[in-house]
Parts: C-alpha cells; structure tokens; sequence
C-alpha cells in the first residue's frame, strides 16, 4: 500500500516540497521529518483488525483497516502559500488504485513544534474479511 501512496505522490507537484524515499524514521532523538524540513515521507502501512460480526456458529466478520501515514514539516512563520494544495494532494492519494476497499477515509493532523508546522495526514483504507 505504501508504495502506491508512494508512487502517486510522486506524479504529484508539491510546490517547494520534495518526496523522500525514505521511511520517517527516527535520527538521533527526532523523526527526519522534523529534521529535513519540506521533506515529504510516506510511512509503511499499518494494519488493524476489528470485529464486526461474531455468531455463536463461528461466523466471523471483520473490519480490517489498512493506514499509511505521510509526514512533513513546514516553517510555521513563513507558511509556503501552496500549503492547502499540497495537504490537499495528499489527501487526495487515498484514491490510489487498490481493490477490495469498501471505505476510504483520511485525517489531517497538526503539531508545532519548535518554529516548525507539522503535518501528519493518515490514508485508512477499510474492507469487511
């Protein structure tokens, strides 16, 4: 999953941001992401399960949520003025070509740290197993 979220990004023009190979890793005691401003990394995907449906005749359904996470970090006092396309863009990923997902949904969320605004948006991509 993270390599189509990768590879749409990648097609995508990101203003004054770059796309990192790169996993979000930790170095030293901070994520790149905060260390390598205007630098965008897409994180592995996550994957969870949640039941749905439990029947006393070993019928199980469940929701299985994938989500793959995309970071950057962006100077909070000068705000690159195409901020909004690029979340947008982003966001915008969670149309990516893959099957057998009844629901797709994202989260946009924002922390600031030091003079820095960082960006985290999720892409959950939901099916019933």
């Amino acid at each position: 999953m993270r390599d189509q979220v990768y590879d749409y990004l990648q097609t995508q023009s990101l203003g004054t941001l770059a796309l990192s190979a790169e996993l979000p890793f930790n170095s030293g005691a901070e994520p790149l992401y905060v260390k390598n401003s205007k630098r965008v990394y897409v994180d592995i995907a996550e994957s969870d399960t949640d039941p749905f449906i439990t029947a006393l005749n070993g019928l199980n359904i469940s929701f299985e949520t994938t989500t793959v996470s995309v970071y950057f970090s962006v100077d909070a006092k000068r705000l690159p003025a195409n901020y909004n396309s690029i979340v947008n863009q982003v966001k915008a990923a969670i149309h990516v070509n893959v099957q057998g997902f009844s629901q797709r949904t994202t989260t946009v969320a924002r922390e600031y740290v030091d003079d820095l605004l960082i960006t985290q948006i999720d892409l959950s991509f939901i099916k019933l197993t």
